[in-house]
């Protein structure tokens, strides 16, 4: 297991075993991202698509990471070496 609590799983699932993982989930199901959650069980989410794994990814960043650490991530987004043009993904 990773330092985030994700384990992965075949065929596009990943386990999540985190202490918030109730709050993982209601926000992926908020998402439509498909996931599941037994009680004592890990956290399972179903990344079959891109997008799925991108907001996945993302829930998992607002609850691992801090305050701090996304303000400067969101910081860097915005920036943009040499033109005013240019998105994040082209850093």
């Amino acid at each position: 297991m990773d330092s985030n609590g994700l384990d992965n799983v075949s065929q596009g699932w990943l386990e999540v075993r985190h202490h918030a993982s109730w709050e993982i989930f209601v926000r992926l199901q908020e998402l439509d991202v498909p996931c599941s959650r037994e009680p004592y069980h890990p956290l399972k989410v179903h990344t079959r698509t891109p997008l799925a794994l991108v907001q996945s990814w993302s829930v998992f960043r607002q609850f691992t990471q801090s305050r701090s650490e996304l303000s400067y991530w969101l910081d860097r987004c915005w920036m943009c070496p040499g033109s005013e043009s240019c998105s994040p993904l082209e850093r």
